[in-house]
């Protein structure tokens, strides 16, 4: 489709990109807790705090990846 048949929306600034309200949350039942918990979006920085927690750095440098309780941070990062 070319942009003569096709009518062009605006382009968006960064402004209206970051006040955007797109990070939705999610009733979830956890039936052997007896009840609901709410679980929202990370954002881009969660997202990146959470990854920068996995990596770590021995005595001569050398890169290494921690996955112990990523999933407990994600948790705990995720539920509202």
């Amino acid at each position: 489709m070319t942009t003569t048949t096709k009518t062009m929306k605006a382009l968006l600034t960064a402004a209206q990109i970051l006040a955007a309200d797109d990070l939705p949350t999610v009733t979830v039942e956890v039936k052997e807790w007896g009840g609901y918990v709410r679980v929202k979006t990370l954002t881009g920085d969660e997202r990146d705090r959470i990854e920068d927690s996995m990596v770590a750095y021995d005595e001569r440098g050398n890169r290494q990846t921690r996955t112990l309780q990523l999933r407990a941070k994600l948790i705990a990062m995720a539920c509202v």
